[in-house]
């Protein structure tokens, strides 16, 4: 399934954007309902996870990175 493609084993990316496709979809997901969240995933991910742990990095690990 594309979510699982998306997410790549993720569990907080798969819940998230699981959440947002049954909110955005009918009675059938589709891969254009999928499409259509994803900026929204990207924003939660991005706020949720990648800011968070990139703050609690090291300035040597940031730099690393």
């Amino acid at each position: 399934m594309k979510v699982t493609k998306l997410t790549k084993g993720y569990a907080y990316a798969f819940q998230d954007l699981g959440y947002y496709v049954w909110q955005h979809s009918d009675t059938q997901v589709t891969a254009e309902d999928i499409d259509n969240v994803l900026s929204l995933f990207k924003h939660d991910l991005f706020r949720n996870a990648y800011t968070k742990i990139i703050s609690e990095l090291s300035p040597t690990d940031r730099q690393f990175c």
